[in-house]
């Protein structure tokens, strides 16, 4: 199972953490796996695009992000984010290999 932690500080998005794997096909056929990290390496690379300062990290285990200045910009980049994993948990059939939580840093 996917583990996607969006992390929050109040209403501001703050950055994510990711880990697990879905499982729900053979490694290279993983339609929601692809999904995930589809998701989240557009919305590293949007960052990036943009000159928004921040932290990444993925050691093939878990995937990090932290936003070093939130704005305007890093909050819509993140909330796209938040509605793509959203978009995927409303599949009932996604929904059994990923789980999305919030954490208050």
């Amino acid at each position: 199972m996917i583990s996607v932690e969006l992390l929050k500080e109040k209403d501001d998005f703050k950055g994510f953490k990711i880990k697990g794997h879905a499982n729900s096909n053979i490694y290279g056929k993983d339609i929601v796996c692809a999904a995930v990290s589809i998701l989240s390496v557009t919305c590293v690379n949007t960052l990036d695009y943009y000159n928004e300062k921040f932290k990444f990290n993925d050691n093939g285990k878990i995937m990090e992000l932290l936003i070093l200045n939130p704005n305007k910009n890093t909050q819509v980049i993140l909330k796209n984010f938040e509605i793509g994993i959203l978009s995927l948990l409303e599949n009932k059939e996604y929904s059994k290999y990923i789980v999305l939580n919030t954490m208050e840093v």
